[in-house]
């Protein structure tokens, strides 16, 4: 009796450590990149010009790997299972950079950090003030931006935008950024080209240049 009261207890703990082990397995985490699918089409306006994407600045709700959206009452919610690989920051200027490199035709196109052997005619500032999902299901895009020759006055960009009806799905989510960041790398562009075509002038723009509507 005594061996098979043991049995007994020992296959009640083999059978209560099974269904521990199961209930505490936690989801698979799935992660994500951006700037793959939505880059722009090459353009060649300003060949040859070497320009840095510098740290983009996020805010402390975007600052993270988690994917994160806003809910109701200023409510920000952050998906523990699904993450941008390497960070949400590292992602933008990923898709800045990609971009811009197209639209400028230049492969000296480069993001910080680097270690590139050649010295940067122009740095670009990212100032990301959201780009995040909104309770309604519409992308907030407020961006940013400063183009800093290494001579002269700084050019300021704006980007502001709503694109409605993204949904509320995780793969539309992760898709809506990189129109965004497409727009942006073609307005960024448009000042390069300017002094291309001056031949290495200083672009003929005011202190604050707004992007188009």
């Amino acid at each position: 009796r005594a061996g098979l009261r043991l049995a007994i207890v020992f296959a009640a703990f083999a059978g209560l450590l099974t269904v521990t082990g199961c209930l505490g397995r936690s989801p698979e985490v799935k992660r994500y990149v951006l700037g793959v699918d939505a880059l722009p089409e090459m353009a060649s306006r300003g060949p040859g010009l070497a320009v840095l994407i510098e740290a983009v600045r996020l805010p402390t709700h975007l600052d993270r790997t988690q994917i994160a959206r806003r809910g109701l009452g200023g409510e920000v919610e952050l998906d523990e299972f699904h993450r941008w690989l390497g960070g949400f920051g590292n992602n933008v200027i990923r898709g800045v950079e990609a971009g811009l490199s197209r639209q400028l035709g230049s492969i000296r196109v480069v993001a910080y950090p680097t270690r590139a052997p050649f010295s940067f005619d122009y740095r670009v500032r990212v100032h990301v003030d959201d780009l995040i999902l909104d309770a309604e299901g519409g992308l907030i895009a407020r961006i940013r931006c400063a183009i800093v020759p290494e001579e002269g006055e700084p050019q300021l960009f704006a980007l502001e935008e709503r694109i409605a009806s993204v949904g509320h799905s995780t793969g539309p989510l992760v898709q809506s950024p990189e129109p965004v960041l497409t727009d942006l790398s073609k307005r960024l562009a448009h000042p390069f080209q300017a002094v291309h075509a001056a031949q290495g002038h200083a672009p003929p723009c005011s202190p604050l240049c707004t992007s188009p509507a």
